[in-house]
């Protein structure tokens, strides 16, 4: 299966989505620029791993000099997914957009930084069964939507490699 994405000439990116994950992503982008800019620092602690992790006033020394600069270029990430998912034609019950390549690396990015949070939250594993859960699971939004995105993490690597 080639996913949503789609190379294109020139390093554009064509992608393809239902209208329910568009939603879906339009949420997650929300959710992901209220967390970026809120103190709770619990769940995004795996979008800044320690630099330093045997010295901890180096780490901090580093994280005063980048995090802001980090944060921004996160969110900008997310800014770039909502805004490229608000610009779409209607193709067969799908949107269709079609993404630079530096808009494709911001979703990317994007893509990636939801998933290392999701996956905070839900306790990710190495040993995850990464099988779809039931809908009549309660933990069932939350981990299909980690299993969902990073699948989508997969197919707009493979298309940016074409």
């Amino acid at each position: 299966m080639r996913g949503p994405f789609a190379a294109k000439r020139g390093g554009r990116v064509v992608a393809v989505f239902t209208d329910v994950e568009v939603a879906a992503l339009r949420q997650v982008a929300a959710e992901m620029l209220e967390a970026l800019g809120s103190d709770q620092t619990h769940d995004l602690r795996r979008l800044f791993p320690p630099a330093y992790a045997d010295d901890p006033v180096r780490d901090e020394e580093f994280r005063a000099m980048t995090r802001d600069d980090l944060l921004e270029h996160k969110r900008e990430a997310a800014r770039t997914v909502l805004t490229t998912l608000g610009g779409f034609e209607r193709k067969r019950g799908g949107q269709r957009f079609e993404l630079t390549r530096e808009e494709a690396e911001k979703w990317l990015g994007f893509i990636n930084d939801a998933r290392l949070v999701l996956g905070t939250k839900i306790n990710v594993t190495e040993d995850m069964d990464h099988d779809p859960l039931p809908e009549s699971d309660p933990a069932a939004p939350a981990h299909n939507m980690y299993i969902y995105l990073s699948a989508l993490c997969g197919y707009l690597v493979d298309a940016l490699m074409e």
